[in-house]
């Protein structure tokens, strides 16, 4: 384990990523790969690098490099979230602070992200958001943990981004338009209405 800390075989032996591109590589198989370079903490830190986090508690992180990710990200997410329940009109959209002072930066792709024509091109736009802010945080790393890091992160974002079916998603968004629109009719009709 001489090489820990110094990534340069393990990332100049990795696949090129491109967006859009179908990912080389399976995050797991990328795991596997890098596990036997990874010491304790770093192998921590490389862990909690995900696309797919759900608290706070990821944000805790002595890593520069994800604590910009994860505030990147957690104002994406943020932003989101009162876009929505603006348009909802929930009070929520009104209170001082709801989008927690989001990054400006996470603010404007969300705001993009809501001029699209389509659902589906929202999220594109919004993950290529989030591959443009990763390439830049990453320009100056190129050979250790923040470059693989970054490199996790892209490749996860390339899988989400592998899953999208467009004719499956139109499938989805007219059911739930339907449900929306007709289903309490419907249900109350054929006594399929929810209790409670």
């Amino acid at each position: 384990m001489g090489l820990t800390g110094n990534y340069y075989y393990l990332l100049s032996s990795l696949p090129y990523l491109s967006f859009g591109a179908p990912p080389p590589i399976s995050h797991h198989s990328l795991s596997e790969r890098s596990r036997p370079w990874l010491d304790g903490s770093a192998l921590r830190i490389f862990e909690t690098a995900t696309i797919a986090f759900q608290d706070a508690s990821h944000r805790e992180t002595d890593c520069g490099t994800l604590r910009s990710w994860f505030e990147f990200e957690h104002g994406v997410r943020s932003g989101l979230a009162r876009r929505r329940a603006d348009i909802l009109g929930r009070p929520e959209a009104r209170r001082p602070g709801s989008a927690r002072r989001a990054p400006e930066r996470s603010l404007a792709a969300v705001n993009r992200a809501f001029q699209a024509n389509h659902p589906l091109d929202a999220e594109i736009q919004l993950m290529r958001a989030r591959w443009t802010f990763l390439t830049e945080l990453g320009s100056m790393h190129y050979f250790d943990l923040p470059a693989l890091l970054i490199y996790s992160l892209k490749l996860q974002l390339l899988e989400r981004r592998s899953t999208f079916d467009q004719q499956r998603g139109l499938e989805l968004a007219t059911l739930i338009y339907e449900r929306n629109i007709h289903g309490g009719e419907r249900d109350e009709r054929e006594g399929t209405g929810r209790q409670g």
